[in-house]
């Protein structure tokens, strides 16, 4: 019984100790990984994740000879917030270092804040993508910190160390292998609560439950928790941000109010007014399409009666 109880003890902990898991990750389909990614949800309180290595396993799951990348020694990976999405996609330049919206998108190949360890990082049909504690050997499974698998376990997968996910369905081009966190809890992040979808978007939860734990990390539950109650009311960030080429802008207005809804550039000119007029209260969600603007850092701030908020978003094109 003493056995039983310690052997609870500690899986209970193995779990509940993680501090980053992989939310969901995309077969592009294209030559050599381009354009594939990686969804990371970091768990833990400002995360270090300086010396960290995210690789994936190469033919189903049985051999090791995938990408590997090592996160470098920059301050930049320092002290990542918890509730923060990591789009890391294979490409030669970030897009979005900003964490205070709880999103960022960097590029793998930006020698900046990776280091490639060889290998080329290409999501397949059959997938086992890996999270590494820093220090940890790049080869093999040991030192694991979340492992996410699709399709039928292979070699490496069985050899993992828990926590680990697994979808069962393959990820053939154009398909996300996810995290369905049905519970919104961090056990989610291990066993086969996951599936795989062409419907999905790098940079958003993958479902409600996904959501309201995503939201919990970051210290929100709902609009009463999160609205200012000297303002009346909330101007949430973006989705998807980055986006190509249409995002959803989501406001919240505790009371009755006059609005205006703008966009600016990153010069500061006036792009266009989305909404403007008296509004009762309630929740509103606006779509503005970028697809006549080039690409870059834009900014959306909406005026009530009771004060203004102003937030940054990116158009990727």
């Amino acid at each position: 019984m003493i056995k039983i109880f310690f052997l609870i003890i500690v899986t209970s902990f193995s779990l509940t100790a993680q501090s980053v898991v992989v939310n969901k990750f995309f077969n592009s389909g294209k030559t050599g990984g381009v354009d594939d990614a990686v969804e990371l949800l970091v768990v833990q309180k400002n995360l270090n994740m300086k010396g960290m290595i995210l690789k994936d396993f190469s033919s189903s799951m049985n051999g090791d000879n995938g990408g590997r990348y090592i996160f470098k020694d920059v301050d930049f990976w320092g002290k990542i917030p918890s509730g923060t999405l990591i789009v890391i996609q294979v490409k030669d330049s970030s897009a979005d270092l900003d964490t205070t919206d709880y999103i960022i998108s960097v590029g793998l190949r930006d020698t900046s804040l990776f280091t490639s360890l060889g290998g080329t990082f290409d999501i397949a049909t059959t997938e086992l993508v890996m999270i590494k504690a820093s220090g940890s050997d790049p080869s093999g499974t040991e030192g694991s910190i979340h492992g996410f698998g699709s399709g039928s376990a292979g070699t490496f997968f069985n050899q993992a160390p828990n926590p680990k996910l697994r979808s069962t369905g393959t990820t053939p081009a154009n398909k996300f292998a996810f995290a369905r966190n049905t519970t919104s809890s961090i056990t989610d992040f291990d066993g086969t609560d996951a599936d795989t979808s062409s419907a999905l978007t790098l940079g958003l939860p993958n479902n409600s439950t996904n959501e309201l734990y995503i939201n919990r990390l970051r210290g929100l539950t709902s609009v009463d928790n999160i609205i200012n109650p000297n303002k009346n009311f909330i101007l949430f960030n973006n989705y998807p941000n980055p986006f190509n080429p249409s995002t959803n802008i989501k406001f919240y207005l505790d009371k009755d109010s006059n609005i205006e809804l703008k966009v600016y550039n990153a010069l500061g000119n006036l792009v266009t007014t989305l909404v403007k007029g008296y509004h009762r209260s309630g929740s509103y969600e606006i779509n503005f399409n970028a697809k006549n603007l080039p690409g870059g850092v834009y900014f959306y701030e909406l005026k009530t009666d009771f004060g203004k908020d102003v937030k940054r978003m990116i158009f990727v094109k």
